[in-house]
């Protein structure tokens, strides 16, 4: 029992990661609704949204919108962590943890020295990370870190199947054992500078006590952010850095049981914090409120606003079909249409009267488009994919391919209508010849070498 003592957090710890992966895992592979989706939105019991914070800072950034029910659960997650667990996403949830752990045991069992920070990698460096990650955000458009992140990648590998983010979390590990102890998760993951910054008042919080010391130092070699504990030896008091993850790690090594969690009120302690936690709430509830405005305006939108014709989707009464002038030219008297872009089927710019239906026996089309009777009929001659087998590219040596015969699957009159939504498309073409000619043939063959 001892022994477990010394452990006991730890274990507790993993076997919070675990089950919290478990569960994830099960929403994907069994259809549980215990806790669905990934550490970025997710649902509990298929009713409450929780969201990361930080990613959903980074997508405002980016200048995109974000439901009201997403900024909500985003609210939630920081309340909870800001006002009653501290920074203890990082110990006890993220995935990473147990990686970055493993890296620093070995490197302790290996003897790798601590040569303390490096160049860039301070304990400030994850600040200004989380600085760039909201700048880079609103700079081209996309949530940043959540594209590069090591714990969105392993999570997401772990329950869905991994694939190429494993490079990624064998960066962080070896990071950690090779350059820096608690390189990733002490010195520059900006999560953790997130919460580091609005849990600074939170009500868990780890205590000292002065009279029980005995200054072994065992606290603070065993503590990931050894700067949170300056009192150690010096007075009664509980850590108030918001950079304390609540591990508990030092509680279990302290054989003076000097150490141990409580409950600390926050009034007077961290004020920065306090103001950085209640900013963040105030822009996630101010998107809550514009988003669920939003919402709630698109609801109160009646089905006559939706598409083109301005109608109820459910009466076709005063709907009326817009019936527009066809061509009238007789066939070889017509103006051709130049194509709408390069290889699309041409238009049929004559009057159709009389040829149809068209059917694999009675095909009036043929009169006049094959290329042996284009010319003296002034028609647009058939191209030579006309004359190859569509299923199996077989050259059909000049014969009509008969599976092409429903001309107007692909070929339509064209009709004089006003436009109900403007057309801005402008096709390029690679030369003046495609803008009446086709050349799909050897566009498709392009570049393939024949046996």
């Amino acid at each position: 029992m001892p022994a477990f003592r010394k452990f006991r957090f730890l274990a507790m710890r993993r076997t919070t990661q675990v089950s919290v992966m478990l569960l994830f895992a099960a929403g994907n592979l069994l259809g549980w609704r215990i806790l669905t989706g990934n550490l970025s939105t997710s649902k509990v019991l298929g009713v409450l949204t929780i969201a990361d914070p930080f990613a959903v800072l980074q997508i405002l950034a980016t200048g995109h919108l974000v439901s009201g029910e997403t900024l909500l659960g985003a609210s939630i997650v920081v309340l909870f962590f800001a006002l009653l667990a501290g920074r203890s996403f990082c110990s006890w949830v993220c995935p990473v943890n147990p990686v970055t752990d493993l890296a620093n045991w070995l490197r302790e069992k290996t003897g790798i020295a601590d040569s303390g920070d490096r160049p860039w990698t301070g304990r400030k460096a994850r600040y200004w990370v989380a600085g760039v990650s909201l700048a880079v955000s609103a700079v081209t458009g996309v949530a940043a870190f959540e594209w590069v992140s090591p714990i969105s990648m392993l999570h997401r590998g772990l329950v869905f199947g991994m694939g190429i983010g494993w490079t990624l979390v064998l960066a962080v590990f070896l990071f950690d054992l090779l350059w820096i102890a608690d390189g990733f998760c002490g010195h520059i993951c900006p999560l953790g500078a997130f919460y580091s910054l609005v849990t600074g008042f939170s009500l868990v919080r780890v205590r000292h006590s002065r009279e029980k010391c005995t200054l072994c130092g065992k606290c603070l070699e065993i503590c990931p952010e050894r700067q949170v504990l300056p009192m150690i030896g010096k007075a009664s008091a509980a850590v108030t850095s918001g950079e304390c993850t609540n591990c508990g790690r030092c509680i279990e090594v302290c054989d003076d049981d000097a150490m141990k969690f409580g409950m600390e009120g926050p009034m007077g302690r961290n004020r920065g914090s306090v103001w950085i936690a209640m900013a963040i709430v105030g822009i996630l509830a101010l998107g809550v409120t514009l988003a669920t405005a939003g919402e709630r305006k698109q609801k109160d939108r009646g089905e006559e606003d939706l598409g083109i014709r301005k109608e109820t989707l459910y009466d076709e009464s005063k709907v009326a079909p817009s019936h527009g002038d066809y061509g009238k030219a007789e066939p070889g008297k017509s103006k051709r249409i130049e194509r709408a872009f390069e290889n699309s089927p041409p238009l049929i710019p004559h009057d159709l009267t009389g040829m149809l239906p068209i059917a694999v026996t009675n095909n009036a089309c043929l009169d006049c488009h094959l290329p042996e009777n284009a010319p003296p009929m002034n028609a647009t001659p058939m191209p030579k994919s006309h004359f190859v087998d569509m299923d199996t590219g077989k050259d059909l040596k000049g014969n009509f391919d008969g599976k092409r015969y429903p001309c107007m699957q692909c070929h339509v009159p064209q009709v004089n209508i006003p436009e109900p939504v403007k057309n801005t498309f402008k096709a390029d073409f690679r030369s003046r010849k495609s803008k009446k000619r086709s050349n799909l043939l050897d566009s498709l063959n392009e570049g393939v070498k024949a046996e």
